[in-house]
């Protein structure tokens, strides 16, 4: 990933967003303090930025990428994906930064094809984002006011450590269950332990029945790469290719988010794996257990 690249372009583009936000904000009295309305705006359209660039580059679904109304892009992305984006409200229509476009053009710039081979760049777009306003926030040394919080618990973590987690949980109760499964080749951080008396594991009959809880799944990078190993194992076990995506979605993948910006960005990510695995996934009534 093109760690320093991305960072400048997500601060560097919060910083005009909020700008043309800030001026906006002159000509009408908001309901919440002008700080937060900023925030607020900046995020919606920030996050709206870069998923759509994440849309483009893979040409999914019926969007007219020719339109200069950025607005209809996003009632676009409701369309498509209801349980995900809400419709634009008139408040924050109203905020729209003048220099959308040059936004767009600048992020289709930036945000080149080989960012968006992994779904997980739009997390890190994230977190690269909001850096400063955390740093804001922890240099106050104040209390941290109800709206920060969201922002200062989040921390990201590297996909060594992500693949780690879930190779020697969820893939290591597997094998504890199904020790002739041939997973094991697939995990290069699994770290084998002595064997346990059957009593001492937790006993599963099938794939179904596993449950993996991030309690603050962010943008949800655990959650994605435990779909990646969730779809090996229930390949092991004969699913048919077309119902996997599904079954991992609605069976074995949960999820707790205090940012509303972050879990929205966790419930894209799962979609678009379940779209990356089989291209008729989301056809499917698919129901995601991000809370």
């Amino acid at each position: 990933m093109r760690t320093k690249q991305l960072r400048k372009f997500a601060q560097a583009t919060r910083k005009q967003i909020h700008a043309q936000v800030s001026a906006k904000l002159k000509h009408f009295q908001p309901t919440f303090s002008d700080q937060i309305y900023i925030e607020q705006a900046g995020l919606l359209y920030f996050s709206r930025l870069i998923v759509l660039r994440f849309l483009q580059v893979h040409n999914y679904g019926q969007i007219n990428w020719q339109t200069d109304d950025f607005l209809e892009l996003c009632e676009c992305l409701h369309r498509l994906f209801p349980n995900v984006f809400n419709p634009i409200q008139a408040a924050f229509a109203r905020l729209l930064p003048d220099n959308i476009t040059h936004l767009q053009a600048s992020t289709a710039q930036v945000i080149r094809i080989e960012d968006c081979q992994e779904v997980e760049v739009l997390g890190w777009l994230y977190q690269f984002y909001i850096a400063e306003r955390k740093d804001v926030v922890f240099a106050s040394k104040s209390k941290v006011v109800p709206e920060d919080i969201p922002v200062v618990t989040q921390l990201f973590t590297p996909r060594w450590i992500v693949a780690y987690l879930v190779q020697n949980t969820l893939g290591k109760l597997w094998l504890q269950n199904f020790p002739n499964s041939h997973l094991q080749t697939a995990m290069p951080y699994f770290i084998a332990t002595k064997n346990r008396q059957p009593t001492a594991i937790l006993a599963i009959q099938t794939v179904e029945e596993i449950r993996l809880l991030d309690q603050a799944c962010g943008c949800g990078h655990i959650l994605v790469y435990a779909f990646d190993l969730l779809a090996k194992i229930y390949e092991e076990a004969g699913y048919p290719r077309a119902i996997i995506p599904k079954l991992i979605l609605a069976q074995n993948i949960y999820g707790f988010e205090i940012d509303p910006s972050a879990a929205q960005l966790s419930k894209f990510a799962l979609l678009m794996k379940a779209h990356a695995y089989h291209e008729e996934a989301l056809k499917q009534d698919i129901q995601l257990n991000i809370l």
